[in-house]
């Protein structure tokens, strides 16, 4: 009999146990390490001056981190943590547009240096 009632308290414990570790994975672990990186590459982007060419990217970046962080509070990791997700790419996004538009520019302006000193040297061998 008392077998029996040790092998139901194994079983019950076990199955508690198990409703416990399957709750605490639903539930996600805190995502702070995924803030902090999210928080860099937004700080990253703002150093790549998104916030002249990238602005829109930039701020959902931004928005995002915001919400992630009171989902935090929250304890609401699972989501948190899809929304640091994507204010990571938001992030990226941000400054790949903003590094690409900065190229763009100094190509123009190179560009325009060339065809500057191309029209000088043909003027200068007319003259002759």
């Amino acid at each position: 009999m008392q077998k029996k009632k040790t092998t139901w308290k194994i079983a019950l414990v076990s199955v508690l146990s198990l409703s416990l570790f399957v709750w605490a994975c639903a539930s996600g672990s805190s995502p702070v390490g995924k803030l902090a990186n999210v928080e860099r590459d937004i700080a990253r982007a703002r150093e790549s001056s998104a916030m002249v060419y990238a602005p829109l990217e930039l701020r959902l970046a931004e928005d995002k981190l915001a919400e992630a962080k009171a989902l935090v509070n929250q304890k609401k990791y699972v989501a948190a943590d899809r929304l640091l997700e994507e204010a990571l790419i938001d992030a990226n996004l941000a400054e790949a547009i903003s590094g690409t538009e900065k190229e763009r520019i100094n190509s123009t302006k190179m560009r325009e240096t060339v065809d500057a000193l191309r029209k000088e040297i043909e003027s200068k061998s007319q003259a002759r």
